[in-house]
Formats: structure tokens, sequence, C-alpha cells
């Protein structure tokens, strides 16, 4: 029996699985877009989970860079949480949303994203909230 086709065919298969493991980080905003240290509060999405760790690992590197974390009308800034989860094997965090808002404008001053293949590892909630603020970081985001 010839099983060269077979293990051709595992082959490329496995390829396909392991080019699917992937988690993707994407920030959006221009140099020095978020540069005031102003109060910022941090706002769970009202169709999401509001994941503790996640709220947890934003309050702490808003808090690194500066920012004092405020609740009601005294901030000037919103931080708008949006997570996705996913069952396979067992949950995992399938997108992370963060968007910043100026609460005087309603303008969207910065965007950072992640999104997680269902066949990749499943990362801790707070690195994936230390990438998407290094992502910001390397933008220059913060920069005065």
């Amino acid at each position: 029996m010839n099983t060269r086709p077979l293990f051709l065919a595992a082959t490329v298969l496995c390829s396909l699985a392991f080019a699917s493991c992937k988690q993707t980080f994407h920030a959006h905003s221009h140099k020095g877009a978020l540069a005031k240290r102003q109060p910022v509060s941090i706002f769970v999405h009202e169709d999401d989970s509001g994941d503790h760790e996640s709220l947890v690992a934003i309050h702490n590197a808003l808090h690194a860079r500066g920012f004092p974390v405020a609740r009601g009308k005294s901030s000037r800034l919103e931080v708008k949480m949006s997570d996705t989860w996913r069952w396979h094997w067992s949950m995992y965090l399938k997108a992370l949303d963060l968007d910043f808002i100026d609460t005087k404008t309603g303008k969207v001053l910065a965007q950072a994203h992640y999104h997680n293949s269902p066949w990749n590892k499943y990362p801790s909630r707070t690195w994936v909230v230390q990438k998407l603020f290094y992502e910001l970081d390397q933008q220059g985001v913060f920069q005065k």
C-alpha cells in the first residue's frame, strides 16, 4: 500500500492548522493622541462580560502610564472595553477591543484590538492587555 499520498495529505492539513494558530494585535492612532494625563474611566460594552482580570490589567496599564483612574463625570477620557469569549476545550478569549474616547467631544482618540484563533493557546488576559498597550506605546500614542 502506498502511504505517500496519505502522508502528504496529513502534512498539508497539519500545516494549515498551524498556520491558523495566530494571535493578532492592532493599534490605531497617531503619535501623542493620549499625551495628556487626564482622569480616565473604564467602561465595559453592555453586551460583554467585563472580565475582572482584563479590567484590573487595563487599570494597571493606565496607572503605569500616569493616568488617574476616576469614576463618573470627573473623567475626561473613557476606555471602552469589549471582550468576546468562545468555547474550545475550555473558555478562551477570542477578542478584546479597547476604544479610548474623549468624553467632551465623543471622538475616538485611539483603538487597540486583539484577535485569537480557536486553535491557539489560551493566553493570560493580563498579557493580552500588556501587549495591546505595548502596541500603543510603539506608535507613540502616550508620548508628549
